[in-house]
């Protein structure tokens, strides 16, 4: 059954009456209304809502098609450009107004992990593994800027005095930079990885890591010690092992996205879960004093792991607020409305959650991950995909309108069937459901 959906009209319940020509004194009911009986069947334009209501989603449209097998980083530039890193090999592209994408910057390294803007708008990129930080003029010429000489770079965030920060493993290390390209160890962690950075409201450095799953507080030692003299405080340890998102709201809430299950009993010799969007590449075994050099290869895009979203108060207090064992969080965003968004896989879904602990699925990318979300100016959000590389917008506008098709259902003999119902608000003309 195919139901079309009007906006402002929220469905909450399919109703379906089979009675069989055999059996005619006995009918049978079907009834739709749960979330996961929603996600089953096929929306176009409509969001799917965990507490069992369908409502019109907001626009979800194709902007382009990298030609990339996966895109991993999304930026726009203080004139609004929209620029994707990812690989492979290691490219950026910039996007036009009508979505045409150029390669400004293309590397032999695997991939452009990461790319990041800073105050006068020159384009930094890290690449993995075995990476350097390259600096792209507005021409597109490049050159490398800074050699961490690790084995991995994973993100890169500009501080309000132009320092550059630099997460690396698998030495859990994090670089400064100063402008001219000279950087010291900033901070160096008893972790494996650092995998992602962010600034709190007051400016402080968040860093996400892994296979502890931290959020960490990090703040120069007001006496200097030489390198790695930074002061880590661990504002929250997760129940996973791998901190994927890290976003931080203008009201001092955090949000944390983690994945993977850690192992009972503490932390002891085991294999890492980093995901890298590398096809099959290397992970290192930790051990309980640190990193060591035993590697065996992975799959970087793993079919099914525990996922959480953590939500941790201006106070220091931690919520989970979503988690599932099928799906995997690899970026977390604010939509205009405050809203926090979701880019998951590997079905490619987006997912919006809101403060109630009520969340939805706006819509499916169509492909197998969704792996960074860039807002813009004018309320509209970006969002790049993997396997294969793609780049969506999302919103502001809302859809017109939208369907809902319901999963098929086998009578499995000969039916009549009776009526379809579905329930919703009253609509304007004060009618209480519709048939």
């Amino acid at each position: 059954m195919t139901i079309p959906v009007r906006r402002f009209l929220l469905l909450a319940l399919v109703v379906c009456s089979v009675a069989s020509a055999v059996l005619a004194d006995h009918t049978r009911r079907w009834k739709q209304s749960t979330y996961e009986e929603f996600l089953k069947g096929t929306a176009k334009g409509i969001a799917v809502r965990s507490d069992g209501h369908l409502e019109l989603a907001p626009k979800f449209t194709l902007l382009a098609d990298a030609d990339a097998s996966y895109l991993w980083s999304l930026r726009t530039d203080s004139g609004g450009n929209l620029y994707a890193g990812g690989g492979s090999p290691a490219k950026v592209f910039r996007f036009d107004a009508s979505g045409k994408p150029k390669t400004i910057f293309e590397s032999s390294d695997l991939l452009a992990q990461c790319i990041v803007f800073d105050g006068k708008g020159t384009l930094y990129v890290g690449t993995s593994p075995d990476g350097k930080v390259y600096k792209v003029s507005s021409s597109g010429e490049k050159s490398v800027f800074f050699e961490p000489k690790t084995k991995y770079i994973w993100d890169l965030a500009f501080g309000s005095d132009g320092t550059l920060y630099v997460a690396t493993g698998d030495k859990g290390q994090i670089f400064a930079v100063s402008p001219d390209g000279k950087g010291e160890v900033y901070y160096a962690s008893d972790e494996a990885h650092i995998k992602v950075l962010a600034f709190d409201a007051k400016g402080n450095l968040l860093a996400g890591t892994e296979p502890n799953g931290r959020l960490l507080r990090l703040t120069r030692a007001t006496k200097q010690n030489g390198p790695g003299s930074a002061e880590g405080f661990v504002v929250y340890e997760t129940a996973k092992r791998e901190v994927t998102s890290l976003v931080a709201g203008s009201d001092g809430t955090l949000y944390v996205a983690a994945i993977g299950e850690k192992p009972r009993g503490g932390i002891g010799p085991q294999t890492t879960i980093s995901i890298t969007p590398q096809g099959t590449t290397t992970v290192t075994n930790i051990q309980p004093q640190g990193p060591a050099a035993v590697t065996q290869p992975f799959v970087a895009f793993p079919q099914a792991i525990s996922s959480s979203i953590y939500r941790i108060s201006q106070e220091g207090t931690p919520e989970e607020i979503w988690s599932s064992r099928d799906e995997v969080v690899y970026a977390l965003g604010l939509n205009t409305d405050g809203r926090l968004l979701a880019g998951t896989g590997n079905t490619g879904a987006l997912l919006v959650i809101d403060g109630r602990g009520v969340y939805a699925q706006l819509a499916k990318s169509g492909t197998s991950q969704i792996t960074g979300i860039s807002r813009a100016s004018g309320g509209k959000v970006y969002l790049c995909t993997a396997n294969p590389g793609k780049v969506f917008s999302l919103g502001p506008d809302f859809a017109a309108e939208g369907t809902f098709e319901s999963q098929s259902f086998d009578a499995k003999l000969y039916s009549q069937w009776g009526r379809i119902e579905w329930w919703g608000p009253p609509a304007a003309s004060g009618n209480k459901n519709s048939k």
